[in-house]
């Protein structure tokens, strides 16, 4: 959503900024078709989010060829390596700490959209509720519909619109009369009351972009100066008019303001500006029919381009990129999977030792489990990834190796006012076919899809956390732990975050200080209350408390009560614990705001150990000050002193 929105608002300001000067250059000096072009541009402004997501895509090849696109097919495969390697680093160094918090943030805007959203589309509903009601109660004087409510003559309703008089019409001079129903009848004629209703919800949808409120005063200000020009064209006095506009507002301040409903009220927006017009007695020329349709064709040719249109760099020569020509053996690869990408066997047993980061070398690939289907979307573009069947992917995550038989991989990213792209990889008996799309229409798979590919997929991998596990012993069996650990930091929600982390205990056992490295950064980066708890289960599983002070300040970082309860809970079933590790815990106890379960630890506690020792009994009873209720603060104590008659017997 955040990316639909920002390309829509992207794109209706660059299109308000090609109107206003298509309309200065082509010297348009009438009001009816400056009112014409501006309701346009409201009408393309709402439908945009729709054609942003939906609507057909036209590439401009405006850009300079891709430097890198007309390079040889037939470079060695180091080359195209090296191509790839340096695509993934880019990628690396841009979704770093950036997009570690652009999530939050998202979430956050989104909400505040949806807020605003609902607040302005509130209004608008209420407004037009108060139009149906207002007509309703309407009292028919003469053939004239009055309301005591109006203070000034308005024209409401969207498909039979009408005007309702305020109640003292009658007193009205006959011209005056006449001027201020020739001019409602203009709206009426016009669909007034149905474009300002448009312009209304065209606000509220962009209720965050000054143009939209821009427009929607601005469409309602050239209605009123387009009536003002056919009641004087009916040759009614200038100076008449302009006194009968003059008695109308100050009628409406006497009233308190217009009726608070939709519609278009006398004596209308802008009234200083209107007055200086009607005076000074200068009309437009008309505007010429060629003038017209030229006019016309340009700001329709500007709407669709502004629209629909996506940047594209300019293709090489067909030389360059003559896949026929210069074969590739990515191109075409079996469906049969190798014996190092082999699924892996069972998780071995308690008795299996843990393997090692030596061990770890034998996991070439991430696989995805069928089905699968993850995305993102973002300020800057939105992307996707699908699969049917199940999916190796290369080392590097640059590439597709293998697909099961029948499977299908789909990628797709799309960047604002750039083209979107998207790969779909099919098994056929035996063989992966790639299908490379540009904006919907099949192009080569050349170097520049292999690019785009290997820039994509990493940011997808590390966005939904797929094959965590796989990803993980690779990294081990190439960079090591230091190399896992600065590839979570790149991950982008707790989530993802937690499956790393618990694929790293499960997968290579960890030094003291690799654990308290990890420890660490779990406590910095995870906010999340479940997910650390977990994070911490799965490091305790792996011999966490080896890095003991690093494993209780994490536990600490947990800001729910229960899920640290839940963690130092499973920390004392562990059998013997020594002196510090139980000093250790007691402060860690300390720290759960909940009464009870803080209680609940202590009581564990003292069902497990004694508090004989000094430093034991100290950190305990520090504990259980902490407890405020009486009643758990005596069921504790009794507790103790139970554990301890029961031993000394």
């Amino acid at each position: 959503m955040t990316f639909v929105l920002f390309e829509s608002a992207v794109r209706a300001t660059l299109l308000a900024v090609a109107v206003g000067l298509v309309l200065r250059a082509m010297r348009v000096e009438s009001v009816v078709v400056r009112h014409a072009a501006w309701s346009s541009m409201v009408v393309i402004m709402l439908l945009l989010p729709a054609l942003v997501t939906w609507g057909p895509k036209a590439s401009f090849p405006v850009l300079s060829p891709d430097p890198h696109q007309g390079a040889s097919l037939t470079s060695t495969p180091s080359a195209l390596d090296a191509a790839v390697v340096r695509a993934e680093a880019q990628v690396a160094t841009a979704i770093d700490a950036p997009l570690g918090s652009r999530w939050s943030w998202q979430t956050f805007l989104t909400g505040l959209y949806l807020l605003g959203l609902a607040t302005f589309l509130l209004r608008l509903a209420v407004g037009t509720l108060r139009v149906r009601r207002l007509v309703r109660s309407a009292l028919v004087d003469k053939g004239n519909l009055t309301h005591a409510a109006c203070s000034t003559p308005i024209t409401v309703g969207w498909l039979n619109p009408m005007v309702i008089l305020p109640t003292d019409w009658a007193q009205w001079p006959q011209r005056q009369f006449d001027a201020i129903l020739a001019h409602e009848s203009e709206h009426i004629r016009r669909r007034d009351p149905l474009v300002q209703w448009v312009a209304l919800l065209n606000r509220a949808v962009f209720w965050f972009h000054p143009l939209a409120w821009w427009l929607e005063r601005h469409v309602s200000a050239l209605a009123e100066e387009a009536c003002d020009a056919a009641v004087l064209a009916r040759g009614h006095d200038p100076g008449e008019y302009s006194e009968y506009l003059l008695e109308l507002a100050r009628s409406a301040a006497r009233g308190g303001g217009r009726v608070p409903t939709l519609g278009t009220a006398l004596p209308g927006a802008r009234l200083p500006h209107r007055i200086r017009q009607i005076l000074d007695g200068r009309r437009a020329p008309r505007i010429s029919k060629l003038r017209l349709a030229c006019t016309a064709t340009v700001l329709t040719i500007t709407g669709v381009t502004f629209a629909i249109g996506t940047l594209a760099h300019a293709q090489p020569t067909p030389a360059a990129t003559d896949l026929q020509a210069q074969p590739n053996g990515r191109e075409l690869v079996t469906g049969t999977v190798p014996g190092s990408m082999s699924p892996s066997p069972a998780e071995p047993t308690s008795a299996t030792p843990r393997p090692t980061i030596e061990d770890a070398a034998t996991a070439m690939g991430a696989s995805i489990s069928p089905p699968f289907r993850a995305g993102w979307d973002g300020i800057s573009g939105s992307g996707s990834v699908q699969s049917r069947g199940t999916v190796w992917f290369t080392q590097d995550l640059s590439d597709l190796q293998t697909l099961s038989a029948e499977g299908l991989l789909s990628v797709e990213s799309r960047t604002v006012f750039f083209s979107s792209r998207r790969v779909d990889f099919r098994e056929t008996n035996g063989a992966i076919r790639r299908s490379y799309y540009v904006d919907g229409s099949e192009q080569p798979w050349n170097d520049d899809a292999r690019r785009w590919l290997a820039a994509e997929l990493p940011f997808l991998v590390r966005r939904s956390g797929v094959a965590a596990k796989e990803r993980v012993q690779q990294i081990l069996a190439t960079r090591g732990v230091t190399g896992a650990l600065g590839e979570i930091k790149l991950l982008q929600t707790d989530s993802v975050r937690g499956l790393y982390f618990r694929a790293l205990f499960g997968t290579v056992r960890l030094g003291a200080g690799d654990m308290n490295a990890a420890l660490s950064l779990a406590g910095n980066l995870i906010t999340s209350s479940s997910e650390l708890s977990a994070t911490l289960g799965a490091a305790l599983t792996a011999g966490g408390l080896e890095a003991s002070d690093a494993f209780f300040e994490t536990v600490e970082r947990i800001s729910s009560s229960a899920e640290k309860r839940h963690v130092l809970i499973a920390v004392l079933d562990k059998p013997n614990l020594a002196l510090p590790l139980r000093s250790r815990l007691l402060r860690a106890a300390a720290s759960i705001e909940s009464n009870t379960e803080c209680a609940n630890v202590l009581d564990a506690f003292a069902s497990r150990y004694t508090i004989a020792d000094q430093v034991t009994r100290e950190s305990f009873l520090a504990a259980l000050e902490t407890v405020d209720s009486t009643e758990e603060h005596n069921r504790i104590l009794t507790k103790v002193v139970d554990h301890d008659r029961d031993l000394s017997r």
